[in-house]
């Protein structure tokens, strides 16, 4: 089918269901070369193109411009009586350069080996960069361990060097194989259901940020975060997770009435592995954790809880693990 007067590639379009009518790409999207040979992808596509007339540019080489960022936004189908949301796939590589935004009843899919980069922004001269993607939608982030998906920033410093994945009031998040790093806070969710498996979250000042749920967060690898894990009014599953090198591993700020860490490996947190707010005031329950030691008084000075401020719940971490869990997740 013609695309801007050319032939589309093939693969460029995409059939969503079954009966479903693929929907031309020309239909939703505009393309024109820039200078540096860059494709810009004006907005016509909603939640595809960075606001405040940003541009999210990719790469440019045969594979990528045939599936272009975004390839098909999948056509109407039915069920339930409604419309189906529409699929918007990024594979390849990928530069967001503004604020990118997932409106609701749209899904983004990130196909595994997808590098997501983000291009440094300052919006309030703070030093950290500011590009981030918006979910308003769901997204779908699974890797794999040979072909993981990897959100980091395009230039490499010692501030962050990129805002965050904001996801508020969303269908779904879901992140597997899949590797965070440089980031204000890497993904931050707003009461969404929220799963992140066997990914690996490094040096970002926050590496999980939520409330609301439910949350699950399995098998993945933490490592030199300010804070790795920080939620409030949750009460997530936090299992068979390495924490190692962080400020504070997990953070529970305020008003999770069941928190259940287990079979987590804790070490070398140099302030506290797990830590209450102070409006904290329910019991946290850790047991069968690992601490990075065996001794009692070596735990405890590890964990902020009742036993340094008397209003504050207990992390309950009695008995703990013997040692190191084998097969600990490595992550990406």
């Amino acid at each position: 089918m013609p695309v801007n007067g050319h032939r589309a590639p093939a693969g460029m379009l995409r059939r969503k269901g079954a009966g479903a009518r693929a929907v031309a790409l020309a239909e939703v999207l505009r393309q024109r070369e820039t200078k540096d040979g860059a494709t810009k992808v004006n907005r016509h596509a909603p939640g595809l193109v960075p606001d405040r007339n940003e541009t999210l540019h990719l790469t440019r080489n045969p594979i990528w411009l045939s599936l272009a960022a975004i390839a098909l936004i999948g056509a109407a189908c039915a069920h339930g009586g409604r419309q189906a949301g529409r699929e918007i796939v990024w594979e390849g590589s990928v530069t967001v350069r503004g604020d990118v935004t997932i409106g609701p009843g749209e899904t983004l899919v990130i196909r595994p080996g997808t590098r997501v980069s983000f291009a440094f922004r300052d919006d309030d001269g703070d030093g950290a960069g500011d590009a981030r993607i918006v979910v308003r939608g769901a997204v779908r982030a699974v890797g794999t361990a040979a072909a993981p998906i990897e959100f980091a920033p395009e230039r490499e410093g010692a501030a962050p060097g990129w805002a965050e994945i904001l996801v508020e009031d969303a269908a779904r998040a879901a992140f597997a194989w899949c590797r965070f790093a440089g980031a204000q806070q890497a993904v931050h969710a707003h009461r969404t259901r929220l799963t992140v498996e066997d990914c690996r979250l490094e040096h970002n000042r926050i590496g999980l940020r939520f409330t609301g749920g439910p949350v699950a967060i399995r098998r993945n690898r933490f490592e030199g975060n300010g804070t790795a894990v920080r939620y409030w009014e949750s009460s997530p599953e936090i299992a068979a997770n390495v924490f190692a090198g962080n400020g504070t591993a997990v953070f529970v700020r305020e008003g999770s009435a069941r928190s259940v860490l287990s079979g987590n490996d804790f070490s070398s947190s140099t302030d506290y592995h797990v830590k209450l707010g102070e409006l904290q005031a329910a019991d946290v329950e850790a047991r069968g954790n690992w601490w990075g030691t065996g001794r009692r008084d070596e735990i405890e000075r590890l964990i902020y809880d009742r036993q340094d401020a008397d209003y504050l719940g207990r992390v309950r971490y009695d008995p703990p693990a013997a040692g190191p869990r084998r097969g600990a997740a490595p992550g990406p």
